[in-house]
């Protein structure tokens, strides 16, 4: 509790609660800034000074997190953009009213229960797992910790988690709140509905020359191209200049000898498996096993061979289900074996058993041979690049110089994702957003550097035209806009007819004729909750049936975009107790609520006073940087 509190408030109980804590400097009395707080004090609250070297490694800690979270360390000013000072602030603040309050009721920490704290502290543990010194000095060293300042931060602290369980802990939330907490999550809706579809509306005509005209005006930012480059891309690889690599018998020979230890393969086993239907299916494979029926007999006997799932030829890593992988990889060719099921037991046969091991020459000689060009192309690499460069430097085409070495070379019209660079062999999904940047800066008619991607891959590129995004034109989209224009009338129609048949069935009419009266039939959903059931009754439907109650008449549109009118014909309360878990949370949570509301009240009452020229000072210098 002390370290952060949970995000209760963002949940349904949380808003339930209305504890939403929103605690901001201006809430610590941050424009009380004074100015002789003492040139190593960034704050006071009470008679508690957080001192610079407090702040530093706080902040440098929350640092820290951000850069283990996006893999960069903030600079100063993101980190102020970010609110990262404030929140190391309200953190240190909250401990120093905790500590103020554990002064004034004459909290303390004996001796014996600090050394406790201490020892266990799995950090300080040696090879043993029990408290050593010599590492406790280490890691205090390593941290920037002395002894006595660690001592007294690990008092503090236990001062403080005194006080926090002493008030909150055990302190379990309103009878009332659990109430209406299972009540939402655990109420049951049953409901009298029918859908309407584009079929049960009228459909709308062909819009006219003046509707396509308006509805692409008022839609246009919708209808516009996305800015086209086209450029010819040449990828440098070892795969690409392998092509042009001979290798004689004699290498290739030596090249396996070298790496044969990559050429053995797995024992594979092709697997057939059947799910034996009752005890007597069982019965007869366990006969059968012992007087030596086969699998195929035993199963065609029983009327079962249609039942039999061939899963494949397959290695042992390849299946998943560990019990079918050491069944099958424990018999031998024709033998099967009854092993537990989901449901029952199952039979797992192998009719196929094809060996493992060192695979000869002859059999990989293909993906020998390929290695070896690609070595070979890979030292090549670097002067190939050279050479490549020099020709560029001379400003010849990219296309003569792919022809000049036999390289390939694609024209592809890109876009700025650079999705489009799939076509191109040898550019990984990965690199193609870093390749179209560098498209998408250069100029026609000028030579563009090469796009360095890795030690295996280089590209070249030159820019031939540049297509503008636009607006595009009726002509060009006209059955896109017939299409979105029919379909937002056709929306519009079944909307209208959901919303008069529902004032029907309000004003009297049986939800039955109200189906009736657009060629469908009303229908009656099993008991739902706010997450919806099967079909066309969704959480969008549910959600609307859970803003009344029984006799609550409504329509939503679902998931399908189809229109679902309904009546609430029961109301099922929840009946069984809250679960565990749900308790756990909701006292936790109320528990935190109480906790920051005490925390506001604690540091209200203290008052804070920032000592701004320092504390942007210390921001200045990195903080703790």
């Amino acid at each position: 509790m002390l370290d952060s509190l949970r995000h209760f408030a963002t949940t349904f109980v949380g808003k339930l609660l209305g504890a939403l804590l929103l605690v901001g400097m201006a809430g610590f009395g941050i424009n009380n800034v004074i100015q002789n707080l003492g040139s190593n004090t960034v704050a006071k609250v009470g008679n508690q000074d957080i001192t610079i070297r407090e702040f530093q490694r706080a902040y440098q800690n929350q640092l820290n997190q951000v850069a283990q979270q996006s893999g960069q360390v903030p600079t100063n000013e993101q980190a102020v953009a970010m609110g990262l000072p404030v929140r190391v602030i309200q953190q240190l603040a909250a401990d120093a009213s905790l500590d103020g309050l554990a002064d004034r009721w004459g909290i303390g920490v004996s001796q014996d229960k600090l050394a406790e704290i201490v020892a266990k502290d799995p950090n300080f543990g040696g090879a043993l797992g029990t408290f050593d010194r010599q590492q406790f000095r280490r890691v205090l060293q390593q941290n920037g910790f002395s002894e006595s300042e660690y001592l007294s931060l690990q008092t503090r602290s236990a001062e403080r988690q005194q006080i926090v369980l002493g008030l909150f802990d055990g302190f379990p939330a309103p009878k009332v709140l659990e109430d209406i907490t299972n009540r939402y999550q655990n109420d049951k809706r049953t409901l009298a509905y029918f859908t309407i579809d584009p079929l049960s509306v009228p459909t709308p005509a062909d819009p006219t020359d003046q509707e396509l005209a308006d509805y692409l005006k008022a839609h246009q930012p919708e209808y516009r191209t996305k800015e086209t480059r086209t450029a010819e891309i040449l990828a440098l690889t070892p795969e690409a200049l392998a092509k042009n690599i001979t290798v004689t018998p004699d290498e290739v020979s030596a090249e396996y000898e070298r790496t044969k230890a990559q050429y053995v393969a797995l024992e594979q086993r092709q697997v057939e498996q059947l799910v034996l239907p009752d005890d007597a299916a069982v019965k007869a494979f366990e006969d059968g096993q012992a007087n030596g029926t086969g699998f195929d007999a035993i199963a065609e006997g029983l009327g079962l061979k249609d039942k039999v799932t061939d899963l494949g030829t397959l290695t042992k890593p390849a299946i998943i289900d560990t019990a079918l992988a050491d069944a099958a990889f424990s018999l031998d060719q024709g033998a099967f074996k009854i092993i537990p099921g989901v449901t029952g037991k199952r039979v797992v046969y192998v009719p196929k058993v094809i060996a493992g091991g060192q695979e000869n020459l002859d059999a990989v000689r293909d993906k020998v041979t390929e290695s070896l060009k690609v070595r070979k192309a890979q030292d090549k690499m670097a002067d190939m690049l050279d050479q490549i460069e020099t020709l560029r430097a001379a400003f010849k085409p990219l296309d003569e110089i792919a022809t000049r070495f036999d390289l390939p070379v694609s024209s592809v019209a890109l876009t700025a994702d650079g999705a489009e660079l799939s076509t191109v062999q040898g550019i990984p999904a990965s690199a193609d957003k870093q390749v179209a940047d560098n498209v998408f800066k250069a100029e026609v008619g000028k030579l563009s550097p090469a796009v360095s991607i890795s030690s295996r891959l280089t590209v070249f590129f030159d820019l031939k035209k540049v297509d503008p995004a636009r607006d595009q034109t009726v002509e060009e989209v006209k059955d896109k806009l017939v299409t979105a224009i029919v379909n937002e009338k056709t929306d519009k129609e079944m909307a209208d007819k959901a919303e008069a048949l529902v004032k029907a069935i309000e004003g009297g009419q049986s939800i039955d004729d109200a189906a009736t009266s657009i060629n469908q039939t009303s229908r009656t959903s099993q008991p739902i909750g706010r997450q919806g059931g099967a079909g066309s009754i969704g959480r969008e439907v549910a959600s609307a049936a859970f803003n009344g109650g029984k006799g609550h008449t409504g329509y939503a549109k679902n998931q399908d975009g189809d229109y679902v009118v309904f009546t609430v014909t029961d109301v099922t309360p929840a009946t069984d107790p809250i679960s565990a878990q749900s308790k756990d949370f909701i006292d936790n949570g109320f528990r935190d609520n109480l906790y920051a509301q005490f925390l506001v009240g604690l540091e209200q009452d203290a008052g804070m006073h920032i000592n701004q020229q320092v504390l942007q000072r210390v921001l200045a210098l990195g903080g703790g940087n």
